[in-house]
């Protein structure tokens, strides 16, 4: 499937005409131990021992998502421009961008990364909700110059483990490449019956996972699948399902889900994987992660123990070791407002220790 028809506008989408709703931290992205960035709302923050952050920008553009494929190249994704690094981050620079507004990349080396384009999410009352009809487009120098990629339609997010082997999802199914991008076919097709807002990460070899959101969101319930495969999208696992689902047929999996609203989660190899979510009932929302090992087997649910806490990022190294950012307010339902927090963990979510904190 190339998807070289124009795609039609989906119905009922929201464009976001401000940055009202720009997440205070949007996203967390490692790439060792000790080495990292975050981004968020004007800022980008850079750690070089995995505990102490210091800011390597400060401004106006607000920041949803960042990518990095060793210690000097990082990308991160801002509502208006894209900037990036080739040092570190001791110099950023704004880099090109498709005539639709970037809303993530991910990169496979320096200069070659795919993304997509269309106007950023947004979150609403704890409810995230696709603004425009994705587009597939890739880069061949970096970030500076775009082009449109034959694709699915709707894309709404895309993964490469390398750059032949490519997965992406839309609202309703999820596609394989394994021709670095020109050519897609079906893996999997989602159940119907909820609007999802889906998710994909990758990793070497043949692996994928994917989470479905809802776009609804009801008496502090927001329907969400995981799946995983690591046989290149010939079999699926549905790894967990919220209990409020309504899908039929219903899903065969555990409902041992991080929270009744799902989170991030970080892929940390082919068959281990972090979920974060959170549970906002009343005014003190509880965040929870719950790990898997070999793909199928789910751990311990374990909580975050930061009140009114809501994740937006999160990026493990290691099943015992990661970073989630997030907002404390006093709502516990969005990201836009509150305090910004950076968390990490060494010992898989059985304690956690507050590494940053603006208010």
């Amino acid at each position: 499937m190339g998807g070289s028809t124009p795609c039609p506008s989906p119905p009922g989408q929201l464009v976001p005409d401000d940055d009202t709703y720009a997440p205070l931290l949007a996203g967390v992205q490692m790439v060792s131990p000790g080495r990292g960035w975050v981004v968020g709302k004007g800022l980008i923050l850079a750690t070089t021992d995995g505990s102490h952050w210091q800011r390597q920008y400060d401004g106006a553009e607000p920041f949803i998502f960042v990518d990095a494929v060793d210690e000097n190249h990082v990308w991160a994704v801002g509502r208006h421009r894209l900037f990036g690094t080739s040092d570190g981050g001791r110099h950023w620079r704004p880099l090109g961008s498709p005539p639709a507004p970037l809303r993530s990349v991910h990169f496979v080396d320096a200069n070659r990364g795919f993304g997509v384009a269309g106007f950023p999410s947004v979150v609403r009352d704890g409810v995230t909700m696709a603004a425009h009809a994705g587009t597939l487009v890739q880069t061949f120098d970096g970030g500076l110059t775009w082009e449109t990629l034959s694709a699915p339609c709707h894309v709404e997010s895309v993964c490469f483990s390398t750059v032949d082997d490519g997965w992406l999802v839309t609202s309703g199914e999820a596609y394989r490449s394994e021709d670095a991008g020109a050519h897609w076919r079906e893996v999997l097709r989602f159940p119907r019956g909820d609007g999802w807002f889906p998710t994909v990460q990758c990793a070497r070899p043949h692996a994928a996972w994917v989470l479905l959101e809802s776009r609804e969101g009801a008496m502090s319930h927001s329907s969400h699948v995981a799946y995983q495969s690591g046989d290149g999208g010939a079999t699926w696992t549905a790894l967990f399902v919220e209990g409020y689902t309504n899908v039929d047929p219903k899903i065969a999996a555990p409902e041992k889900t991080p929270g009744t609203y799902p989170g991030p989660f970080s892929v940390v190899g082919p068959s281990e994987a972090v979920f974060v979510g959170y549970t906002p009932p009343a005014d003190n929302p509880t965040a929870t992660m719950v790990a898997t090992r070999g793909g199928r087997t789910l751990g311990e649910v374990r909580p975050v123990p930061v009140a009114q806490f809501t994740p937006s990022g999160a990026s493990f190294v290691r099943l015992e070791r990661g970073w989630v950012v997030g907002a404390v307010d006093g709502t516990g339902v969005t990201l836009a407002t509150g305090t910004r927090v950076i968390l990490a963990t060494s010992d898989g979510g059985r304690t956690w220790a507050t590494q940053y904190r603006l208010a």
